[in-house]
C-alpha cells in the first residue's frame, strides 16, 4: 500500500519524482512507481517531489529498498585428478563461482574456506574442500562447496643390491645371511617415506637378516608400497 504524503494532487499537478543518487529508478517518474528490478536495496533514500513553475512545489520523504530473496551461487562439481609426475600433490584449475542476485547487480563472492588453496595452486594428495560465499547489499548470503581430490597414483621406487654370491657355512650346505647384506639398498616415494609395507618374495617380511639359504640360485625380489 502506498500513503499519499503530498497536500497536492499528484495527477494533476504535473510534478515528477526523482532520487538524486541514482539508487532508485523510477518506471513512471509522474506517478513515482519503482522499478524494483533496476534499483539498489538499501537506504534510506531521499524521493524529492517537484511541480514545474510557475507554482512551483516540492517535497520529500524517505524509502529503503530491502531485499527479501537470498543471492544464489552454484559451484563446480567435485573435481578429481592424479598427482603431477614427482609431486605429492596436483595443480588444479578451475573456474570459480560467481554469484547472482536479483536486486544487486554485482554481489560480492569471496573464497570463504580455512584451504588457503585456490584456482591455479598445487592441491596435496587427498580431498581438499573449497568453499564461495556470496553477499548482497542486504546482507543476505548463500554458500556452495566442491571436493578437488587428488589421487597419488605413482608408485614408489625401492633399489635392490647387485648380484651376491656366498660361499656356505663352514660344514653345512647353506649360508646365514649377516645383517641386510642382502636387503633393499633404498626406497623413495613422491609422498614422503611412510611406506604401508616393504617385503620380499623369500620370506614375506622386510629383511633377510639371519635367514638360514640352502645352497643354490635364488631370484631374491623387493616391494614397496605407500
Amino acid at each position: 500500500s502506498y500513503t499519499d504524503p503530498f497536500p497536492i494532487n499528484i495527477a494533476t499537478s504535473g510534478g515528477t519524482f526523482s532520487e538524486p543518487t541514482g539508487n532508485v529508478t523510477f518506471i513512471d517518474a509522474l506517478t513515482g512507481e519503482i522499478d524494483l528490478s533496476t534499483s539498489t536495496p538499501g537506504g534510506p533514500y531521499n524521493i524529492y517531489y517537484l511541480t514545474p513553475l510557475p507554482c512551483s512545489y516540492k517535497d520529500s520523504f524517505e524509502i529503503s529498498i530491502v531485499a527479501e530473496l537470498s543471492p544464489t551461487i552454484v559451484c563446480p562439481t567435485d573435481i578429481t585428478v592424479n598427482n603431477d609426475a614427482g609431486d605429492c600433490s596436483a595443480v588444479v584449475n578451475y573456474t570459480p563461482p560467481v554469484g547472482t542476485d536479483d536486486c544487486t547487480t554485482n554481489p560480492i563472492t569471496a573464497q570463504t574456506d580455512a584451504s588457503g588453496l585456490t584456482n591455479g595452486d598445487a592441491f596435496p594428495v587427498g580431498t581438499t574442500v573449497q568453499t564461495f560465499t556470496v553477499t548482497d547489499t542486504s546482507g543476505l548470503t548463500a554458500t556452495c562447496s566442491f571436493n578437488i581430490i587428488v589421487n597419488d597414483n605413482e608408485p614408489p621406487v625401492i633399489s635392490c643390491p647387485a648380484d651376491q654370491a656366498r660361499n656356505n657355512d663352514p660344514g653345512v650346505c647353506e649360508y646365514t645371511v649377516v645383517g641386510n647384506e642382502f636387503d633393499y639398498t633404498g626406497v623413495s616415494d613422491n609422498c614422503g617415506v611412510d611406506f604401508a609395507s616393504i617385503t620380499n618374495n623369500y620370506n614375506g617380511t622386510n629383511t633377510l637378516a639371519g635367514e638360514v639359504m640352502p645352497a643354490g640360485t635364488y631370484d631374491i625380489k623387493w616391494y614397496a608400497s605407500d
